[in-house]
Parts: C-alpha cells; sequence; structure tokens
C-alpha cells in the first residue's frame, strides 16, 4: 500500500500518525517484564518493528472519510496523470473499498491484537507448564483491564497511537465475535500461518549469524 496512497492523502495525515508512535526497545521490555515474559522482550519488539502500522492506519483513515478524498484534487504533480478524466487510474473499488458498519471499528488495533496473540501464544512453556492463553479482559462496567493480556495489550497500543482501554476492549469484543464466523476462521488461520512461517524464518536467520 506504501506508495499507492500517498498520491490521495495529504502529508500531514502521514506525518501526524508516524509522529505519534513510540514504540522503543525500553518501553517493550518495561510491558513483557510487567506481563511476566520479559525474556522475550526482544522478540516482541522485532515483531513490532515489522508491523506497518502507519500504512495500515493512513489507509484506514482514508477508507472511513473515502467521500472526503475522492472531491479532492490531485497535486500539481499528478494533475497530468487525472486530464483523461479515469482518477489517473486509481481505482477506488479496488483499492480503497467503501467501509461498511462501524466507522470507527479500529481494522489497525485489531491487526496489532492479532500479532501479539499469534506471538503470545507461541510462546515456550514455562517450567513445563503451559502458559496461559492470549485473552485479554476488560471490566464490564469501568473498561479497565484485569489480566496480564489486558494490560500488555492495552500498554502496547499506547505505543502506537492514543488508544484507550475502551478501544482496546471494543477490538477484544470485536475479535471474539469474529471467531463465529467460518470466513473469519479461514481469513484468521491464514493470517497466523504468515505470521508464524516470518517468527520460524527470523529465527532461523538468528540462528544462522
Amino acid at each position: 500500500m506504501d506508495g499507492e496512497i500517498d498520491h490521495v492523502c495529504e502529508e500531514p495525515l502521514v506525518t501526524s500518525i508516524r509522529a505519534r508512535v513510540q514504540l522503543s526497545r525500553a518501553a517493550v521490555e518495561r510491558l513483557a517484564t510487567e506481563a511476566g515474559i520479559g525474556e522475550f522482550a526482544d522478540e516482541f519488539f522485532s515483531a513490532l518493528c515489522d508491523f506497518d502500522f502507519v500504512n495500515g492506519r493512513v489507509y484506514e483513515v482514508i477508507r472511513s472519510q473515502r467521500e472526503e478524498y475522492e472531491r479532492r484534487k490531485p497535486d500539481e504533480q499528478y494533475a497530468e496523470f487525472y486530464e483523461n478524466g479515469d482518477d489517473g487510474g486509481w481505482d477506488w473499488e479496488h483499492l480503497v473499498p467503501r467501509k461498511r458498519g462501524n466507522k470507527s471499528g479500529h481494522d489497525t488495533l485489531l491487526e496489532l491484537f492479532d500479532l501479539l496473540r499469534v506471538r503470545w501464544n507461541a510462546l515456550p512453556k514455562r517450567d513445563g507448564k503451559r502458559r496461559r492463553k492470549w485473552t485479554p479482559e476488560f471490566d464490564d462496567s469501568t473498561g479497565d483491564p484485569i489480566n496480564a493480556t489486558a494490560h500488555f495489550f492495552l500498554g502496547v497500543a499506547g505505543l502506537f497511537a492514543s488508544y484507550s482501554k475502551t478501544h482496546c476492549k471494543s477490538v477484544v469484543e470485536r475479535a471474539s465475535r469474529r471467531t463465529h464466523s467460518p470466513e473469519s476462521k479461514a481469513k484468521r488461520a491464514e493470517r497466523n500461518r504468515r505470521h508464524q512461517a516470518e517468527h520460524r524464518a527470523r529465527k532461523k536467520a538468528e540462528r544462522h549469524r
């Protein structure tokens, strides 16, 4: 998506999203230690560095405000490509389909949730015992995180944007509802396989350094 959306979104949008990202090794180490997985902080930090949050969030914003962006005139540097009236070959329906349902579904945060879930559930046993699965829980009345994975999710989300506990709780609920859809299960399985393949490739590369 990088490069494809550059001419339909203004630079301030990209800049503002990128400026908010506060991802650092020290921050991830602190959150991982608080969650009881401090020895795997580097692994999570590496995965989070590879997470393309900025472009994902830019795409999410443009998709939710598509009508507004469609009405904008292209910058002068792209004007010649729009002279024939076909949006310079830009296919809105294919590349930026209209968002259906709740426009504040926080798709990029859901992707982050999935990344953390795959990494967390792939952690090795501790003292021969299985670790608790990735099951973030938030209090129904206050929205406060009430278990280790919820605190970790909220903390990591805050390194990327001003996500609140309400946003994270909403995404957890959305992920829970999604598990009932056969289509979603297939997509999630494919995404999990991709993340796991990337994880194995990274670990293999590290062993051969």
